[in-house]
Parts: C-alpha cells; sequence; structure tokens
C-alpha cells in the first residue's frame, strides 16, 4: 500500500504505459543501421557490448532522444494514472494536471488563475518538448543498408536479453492483465481472492444491464472508429 500510493508507483505505472514510445523508433532504428559499423569495431578487438555502444547505439541515438521526449509529453500530461494512484489516496501525490484539477474544484478565482497559470506553464513544457523531439528526430543518421548482424552478439548476452524481455513482459503485461481480470471476476475481498466460491459474473451482468453504460460502449467504439478512419485518410 505504501508504494502504491507513492510517487514511485506512478512513475513505474506511466512508464509500463509510455514505454512503446521509445522502443519502437529505437527498435526501427537500430534495424535500420549499417552493419558494418559493428563488424569493423569487431575487427579492431572490441567486445560485443563495446561494438554495439560504438557502433550502433549512435545511430539510434536521436531516435531515443526523439522517443524520450514524446513519453515526457505524454507523461507529463497525463491525468488517469495519477488521479488513481496519486489523488484519490489517504496521502495524495499531486502533479501538475491533478493540481490543475483540485484548483479548478474549489473555484475560488485565485483558485482559477492559478489553474490557468500551470496550463500555461504545461503548454510551454510541451512546445520545447515538442520542438526537441522534431530536432533529435532529424539528426538521425542515414545509416540504412539493413538490419544489425545478429551473428555478432554473444549468444550469453543474447539469451540474457531475450530472459529480461520475457521478464518484462510478464510484469508489464500479463501481472497487470491478470490482476485486472482477477479484480472483474471477484465477488468480495477475500484472502486468497481466487476462490472457486468467489468466482462471479455478476459484475458484467449489472454492468451490460444498464442503458447509459451501453450507450457509452457504442459511442466509445463509433468515435474511435471514426477517429481511425480519419487518421488513414
Amino acid at each position: 500500500r505504501d508504494f502504491v500510493e507513492s510517487a514511485s508507483s506512478l512513475a513505474w505505472v506511466l512508464g509500463l504505459s509510455l514505454y512503446p514510445f521509445v522502443l519502437l523508433p529505437t527498435r526501427a532504428a537500430l534495424e535500420s543501421a549499417d552493419p558494418s559499423l559493428e563488424e569493423a569495431a569487431r575487427i579492431g578487438g572490441a567486445g560485443p557490448i563495446r561494438s554495439f555502444v560504438t557502433g550502433s547505439l549512435p545511430v539510434a541515438a536521436p531516435a531515443i532522444a526523439a522517443g524520450t521526449l514524446t513519453a515526457f509529453l505524454g507523461a507529463i500530461s497525463a491525468f488517469g494514472v495519477p488521479y488513481l494512484l496519486g489523488m484519490a489516496t489517504d496521502r495524495p501525490v499531486l502533479v501538475a494536471t491533478t493540481r490543475i484539477y483540485q484548483a479548478m474544484s474549489l473555484g475560488a478565482e485565485a483558485d482559477v488563475r492559478s489553474s490557468i497559470a500551470m496550463c500555461v506553464l504545461l503548454l510551454v513544457l510541451a512546445f520545447a518538448a515538442t520542438f526537441a523531439a522534431e530536432r533529435a528526430a532529424r539528426a538521425r543518421s542515414l545509416s540504412t543498408k539493413g538490419r544489425g548482424p545478429r551473428a555478432l552478439v554473444a549468444p550469453g548476452l543474447t539469451r540474457a536479453a531475450t530472459a529480461s524481455a520475457w521478464a518484462f513482459v510478464f510484469v508489464a503485461v500479463a501481472l497487470p492483465m491478470g490482476a485486472t481480470v482477477l479484480a472483474a471476476l471477484t465477488a468480495r475481498s477475500a484472502d486468497p481472492p481466487w476462490g472457486a466460491d468467489n468466482l462471479t459474473l455478476s459484475q458484467f451482468t449489472t454492468v451490460l444491464g444498464k442503458a447509459d453504460t451501453r450507450a457509452a460502449l457504442l459511442h466509445s467504439a463509433l468515435l474511435a472508429t471514426v477517429s481511425a478512419t480519419l487518421i488513414v485518410v
């Protein structure tokens, strides 16, 4: 409970949700890196890690920087996670967005003006981060001769990286999804919660039985479809 109701839990959950903004451009940059860069480093006597750091990593550095700044924008503008884990707790941990919400909820003129000032600060930070991300993206290397040579990576490092990746998938995807499904199927608080007598589908019956919930689901699906269509066009 102490960890959940802390700034560390906010950073952890936001990190799990925003890491693709760094992972995907970094992966694309590394796949397009010229293999001869690492080959030259290995011929010169460098080990697998040093050849990667001196060969392929500089090619991916602009993509890493751009992705990091994009993740920064997503984190600084986030509201849902900071509200649920930081504000709706016994010991509130406020961030800029939840402080703006709090000030607007109070309704006093001074609070409203302070919330507007914080909004302006967030806009300035957003413009600065966007500009820096665009500059970083433009600095990407033109070395795009194909995928990096997997054969040059030591087998031990490959196995360690694969195990680490699967461990991260388990922690970042399997555990949260499992906890969410278990909470949805649990009738009441119990220890352990997964006993056969404590599992139920009544929550789904209650939710789907409400007309406003069905309307909300329909509106969400419709808006998502229209938005995706406009983006493709």
